[in-house]
């Protein structure tokens, strides 16, 4: 049988890969600065308005026609989230839901 894809961090480091995995990030991680992709910023230097967004991996293990381990895909992607809002106007309640955002950086 083969290794299933890590789901979140802490299983990646748990994997038998693990040295991989982390070597993977670590060319994720590299290219994305080289890239200009990410830019290092002093909390306080932010405006009040601005939004801060977490982020997390995604892991993915890419395989051969005959099953055989071919290389360990990291990405770093952007997670929004849903958060509902209730309000009253006029005696009905109105329901609005923000749109889930995930944005993968390439």
């Amino acid at each position: 049988m083969f290794e299933p894809d890590p789901k979140y961090t802490g299983a990646m480091l748990r994997a038998e890969l693990a040295t991989e995995w982390i070597k993977s990030e670590h060319v994720e991680m590299t290219g994305l600065w080289r890239r200009g992709a990410l830019e290092k910023m002093l909390h306080s230097s932010l405006v009040v308005s601005a939004r801060m967004f977490g982020s997390r991996s995604h892991y993915k293990i890419k395989r051969q026609l005959d099953i055989s381990l071919d290389k360990l895909k990291v990405q770093l992607v952007l997670q929004g989230y849903i958060r509902k809002i209730h309000s009253v106007c006029s005696g009905f309640l109105i329901q609005q839901t923000t749109i889930f955002l995930l944005i993968i950086i390439r």
